[in-house]
């Protein structure tokens, strides 16, 4: 789907048509980290009867609803998650402990990673038939989530970026795959620090 457009018609987004031509595994654009109330963590961030919360739960309605069709026809889904996109009010309420300068959460501080912690554990707790995630890193689509803001947490390409990516790369496998036996895919868009970058990608 381009974002802020209406979804593609078609169907390689159906799993049962994914799963009789022998794919194994399917990656949904649901917004998945846009489906979670961030109860477990701040249960007065997103207040109740706020539309906020009406869009949040409706997404989180659909997310469910279209993981038991792929549960049905026996597809295992990688939903894409941007790093590092939050509720407004979420991000806003925090901001002072996230951010270095401006508006974007930066790796490198502890509250940053603990809400990251926090979104991990609270997408699987409510999503529990999710086989893993696509880690999109590098790019935040934020077209059609009205009160969700996002950016990339890693705000350097040096050295102290190498181990922002560390960090992430870490949190991420120590929530998904050693804490739950999941899958996390690191797909990374950095116009040259990484992917194509050996002596980066190594370390």
């Amino acid at each position: 789907n381009n974002p802020g457009e209406a979804e593609t018609v078609t169907k390689y987004t159906d799993p049962t048509f994914l799963s009789e031509r022998g794919f194994n595994g399917m990656v949904p654009e649901w917004y998945i980290q846009c489906g979670i109330t961030y109860d477990s963590f701040d249960s007065t961030a997103i207040p109740k009867g706020s539309a906020e919360r009406t869009w949040i739960l409706n997404r989180q309605n659909l997310i469910k609803t279209r993981l038991q069709e792929a549960e049905n026809a026996g597809m295992p889904v990688y939903a894409f998650m941007d790093m590092l996109v939050l509720p407004k009010l979420l991000r806003d309420k925090y901001m002072s402990q996230l951010a270095s300068s401006g508006t974007v959460p930066d790796i490198t501080k502890a509250k940053t990673q603990e809400i990251i912690r926090a979104q991990l554990n609270e997408i699987f707790n409510t999503f529990p038939q999710l086989d893993g995630l696509i880690i999109r890193f590098g790019e935040t689509y934020t077209f059609d989530t009205p009160y969700h803001a996002g950016g990339n947490p890693i705000l350097t390409q040096d050295a102290a970026g190498i181990q922002g990516h560390i960090n992430l790369i870490n949190i991420l496998r120590d929530e998904v795959c050693v804490k739950r036996n999941k899958k996390i895919f690191y797909r990374t868009w950095d116009f040259g620090f990484i992917h194509t970058n050996l002596t980066n990608y190594l370390a």
